[in-house]
């Protein structure tokens, strides 16, 4: 089978879309004929370029170009030409939206999707405060984009969800197909130590969205329960952390291998959250995880197996994440081995990559 793998990010770039492009194709490169087509480089639309100078910022509203519909008509025939080349049985577009909404045709289409424009607007920070004209071109390239796949991968039962809610997507057209991690194990990292400190870690790639003052708030609260807590908060550091937390700001794969192995919990208590690509990688390396139980989270870690969901509420996550340290700390090393257990069975790229082929054969049959 030759499958033509759509997405606007670089193919070959190891850090595109938080580090699950390349993982994805290479899954899937073991299983069938993988055909990159990026439309990373297609220049925006006059008309939409001259919207943005002319809109953007205006009342402290966005325009977004990349969620404009001639940009879309522009992606879509320059999407059309490399297909017609290429000749594929079956297109597997990631994350591209605007890429296939105007595709037209009849070629087999399998849409990978980790939200809907309806369930993140309001929800993560770029799509907030939208233009009435944007607001309303994104969602005309959401719901043709639906339309156009054959069938969709939803990393999460929440993108699910919402796919069927907001853009009417048929339930038998949807397989939930969670991510695997972006980072993995390669066996030769630290052994996690017993005993000594709690060693917590937290893995920011944008310090408000991600909770960054929630967890300094956290750390502070174990502290005065007279809780032995050692804190690690890597990439985005925001403001003035107390001098125990460790900030190594952005790291090499490799030391946060050896950090995701040698810590004890991994804590995110993220305000939005689509599919948590850190909470994947934490599973990986069977690090249990206390997170918010905000957007796709549910379907990652199982909470009080794999980890703690708690209450996403401001007034309520701190002391909520101290309680579950408190409560479950003894039974982290279980749900590690739980985490690891649902790494191997769930959250893969083999696992993943199955699921994309049971879908793309049923549509080429």
């Amino acid at each position: 089978m030759r499958l033509a793998f759509v997405t606007p990010w670089d193919p070959d770039d190891d850090r595109a879309w938080s580090g699950v492009i390349t993982p994805m194709a290479d899954a899937l490169a073991e299983r069938c004929e993988v055909v990159p087509i990026s439309t990373r480089d297609v220049p925006d639309s006059f008309l939409d370029r001259g919207a943005a100078r002319l809109l953007h910022g205006w009342r402290g509203r966005k325009y977004l170009v990349g969620h404009a519909v001639a940009t879309g008509v522009k992606r879509a025939r320059y999407l059309r030409r490399n297909l017609t080349a290429v000749k594929p049985d079956v297109v597997l577009a990631v994350a591209a939206s605007q890429d296939i909404a105007f595709l037209g045709g009849n070629l087999p289409l399998i849409q990978v999707s980790d939200a809907t424009m309806t369930s993140i607007s309001g929800y993560y920070e770029q799509f907030t405060h939208l233009l009435a004209l944007s607001r309303w071109q994104a969602g005309v390239i959401s719901r043709h984009s639906a339309r156009r796949a054959d069938h969709t991968l939803a990393a999460t039962h929440w993108a699910r969800d919402s796919l069927i809610r907001d853009d009417g997507v048929r339930p038998g057209a949807i397989t939930v197909a969670p991510f695997g991690p972006a980072v993995t194990p390669q066996g030769d990292e630290p052994a996690r130590a017993d005993g000594g400190p709690l060693k917590m870690l937290a893995v920011m790639s944008d310090w408000h969205r991600k909770g960054g003052t929630r967890v300094l708030a956290l750390f502070e609260e174990l502290i005065r329960r007279g809780v032995d807590v050692d804190l690690t908060i890597v990439g985005d550091v925001r403001g003035n952390p107390p001098a125990a937390v460790k900030t190594p700001g952005r790291v090499h794969p490799w030391e946060l291998r050896n950090l995701y192995a040698s810590s004890h919990v991994l804590v995110e208590l993220a305000r939005s959250n689509a599919a948590g690509v850190t909470l994947t990688d934490a599973a990986a390396f069977g690090l249990p995880v206390i997170a918010t139980d905000t957007g796709g989270v549910s379907t990652i870690v199982e909470d009080g197996v794999t980890g703690i969901l708690v209450p996403p509420q401001e007034m309520e996550v701190v002391s909520a994440a101290a309680d579950a340290v408190e409560r479950h700390r003894e039974n982290f090393e279980l749900m590690g081995k739980a985490a690891l257990q649902r790494a191997t069975t769930l959250l893969s790229w083999e696992v993943w990559a199955e699921k994309a082929l049971v879908a793309a054969c049923h549509l080429v049959t």
